[in-house]
């Protein structure tokens, strides 16, 4: 129920597409879509999660534009 995410070193896009990429994830879970195995790299569960996260740092940034300098 807890989201960890190293900031220091990062560009503020990619702390985003990782809060996004993890709140997928948690949303998998809700939906009872992980089963235990399933978050190997490559995995379908990962892809969306990749997939989602891309998706919402588009819409975001279309009205932030600033996260992508």
């Amino acid at each position: 129920d807890t989201i960890w995410v190293y900031i220091g070193n990062r560009n503020l896009i990619d702390i985003f597409r990782t809060i996004f990429h993890e709140l997928v994830h948690h949303r998998q879970d809700q939906l009872d879509m992980i089963k235990n195995g399933d978050s190997y790299p490559g995995s379908p569960i990962e892809a969306l999660a990749d997939m989602m996260a891309g998706k919402y740092i588009k819409i975001y940034g279309k009205e932030h534009s600033d996260i992508f300098q």
